[in-house]
């Protein structure tokens, strides 16, 4: 099983849209690039990786912010469940093994309820992501908030 983001079209064809997203402010239900658009983490997702070919169009349906207070069960799964990608990953072990373009599913409250994109790279390590109230960044792996906190890790293939 090869990785969608092997080559290094791809890659660029990544990167080129973490570039595009950076700055966009968190909005719920939204995925429309640059400051004055939003996008949530899942819109975000869905979107970078369907711009580069990895995966068709996602539609999902959405949950409150506050589900995953109240809920054990994850919202990211709709994501990892949706039609148009479940067929296309795997699930990724060992931390070791993580590649660019990897989906991280991190836990908050009760279950995975934040997803990103694992970025290893001229400037390291990172998570891409957009958190409630911020814009879309870059997190640091292995740092707070993120340490301790990431649930599940992603690869998407051809």
């Amino acid at each position: 099983m090869t990785p969608f983001y092997s080559t290094p079209e791809r890659i660029a064809a990544l990167d080129a849209q973490v570039r595009l997203w950076m700055g966009t402010p968190f909005r719920a239900g939204s995925s429309v690039a640059g400051p004055l658009g939003g996008v949530d983490c899942v819109g975000l997702q869905a979107a970078i990786h369907t711009a580069t070919g990895a995966t068709q169009a996602i539609e999902l349906p959405r949950k409150p912010l506050d589900w995953h207070l109240h809920h054990d069960n994850s919202a990211i799964l709709d994501f990892f469940h949706a039609p148009e990608i479940r067929k296309k990953l795997i699930r990724v072990e060992s931390y070791d093994a993580y590649q660019h373009g990897d989906l991280m599913a991190v836990r908050t409250g009760l279950c995975e309820h934040h997803l990103g994109t694992w970025l290893n790279d001229s400037r390291g390590q990172h998570l891409l992501h957009v958190p409630i109230g911020g814009t879309v960044q870059r997190w640091s792996i292995g740092v707070a908030p993120l340490a301790g906190k990431i649930a599940s890790v992603w690869r998407i293939i051809e």
